[in-house]
């Protein structure tokens, strides 16, 4: 995401703060409304009153598994996907931190 919403021209791998502090502005500066998925019903609220609308519909919880047993990927997999996504999960952390109004605590990612 940073590459897209930063403008970032080209297919290669980025690690650049330059590149995520691009993305940040141009949020701040072009985007009216940052929601957040797993903040789906507070997300449609808050954009249902920027734009003003009076009634506001209960959002469906779908496609739910709730008996996945799943329990998420191993150290070694997780690290590998923090290290090559290190500006993503730093701009999810800013969206969050903005959203909830909350002191996030950033994971410290090494650069690769």
């Amino acid at each position: 995401m940073v590459r897209i919403i930063s403008g970032y021209v080209g297919t290669q791998m980025v690690d650049d703060d330059a590149v995520l502090d691009k993305a940040v502005a141009n949020i701040k500066n072009y985007f009216a409304f940052v929601g957040l998925v797993e903040h789906m019903p507070e997300s449609v609220d808050r954009l249902s009153r920027k734009l003003g609308f009076q009634h506001r519909h209960k959002i469906p919880h779908r496609n739910v598994n709730r008996k996945s047993h799943f329990q998420g990927p191993d150290f070694r997999t997780l690290t590998a996907i923090q290290k090559y996504n290190r500006l993503d999960i730093a701009l999810y952390e800013y969206i969050l931190q903005s959203f909830t109004g909350q002191d996030i605590k950033p994971h410290p990612i090494p650069k690769l």
